[in-house]
């Protein structure tokens, strides 16, 4: 989302106040946001697997190896849904023991 002071500095800085055409440094500074927001995504989701949050781990990296193309993360993020899978399955299991089902 672009605020409004950004734009209004970019037309001030602009000779003509035409921002309509990207420029090279447009393009530069995407890129550069593109692998930061990988870059914290990854380490999210590093967090939420040390928190046992798995679900919210996979959407990070999925979205991480999305943005920089980056196939070990495409690995982590497949890694992680089997740990969530596990997850869900033990808690599944826990509930049927609490309820007595193995009785």
């Amino acid at each position: 989302r672009r605020f409004r002071g950004y734009d209004e500095e970019k037309r001030a800085a602009s000779p003509d106040g035409d921002d309509d055409e990207p420029t090279e440094t447009d393009a530069d500074e995407a890129g550069k946001l593109r692998r930061l927001e990988a870059k914290v995504r990854a380490r999210r989701a590093a967090a939420s697997c040390g928190d046992g949050d798995y679900a919210a781990a996979v959407a990070d990296l999925e979205r991480a190896a999305a943005l920089s193309g980056d196939e070990s993360l495409k690995h982590d993020a497949a890694r992680a849904a089997v740990l969530r899978d596990a997850d869900v399955a033990k808690r599944r299991g826990d509930a049927l023991v609490r309820e007595g089902a193995f009785r």
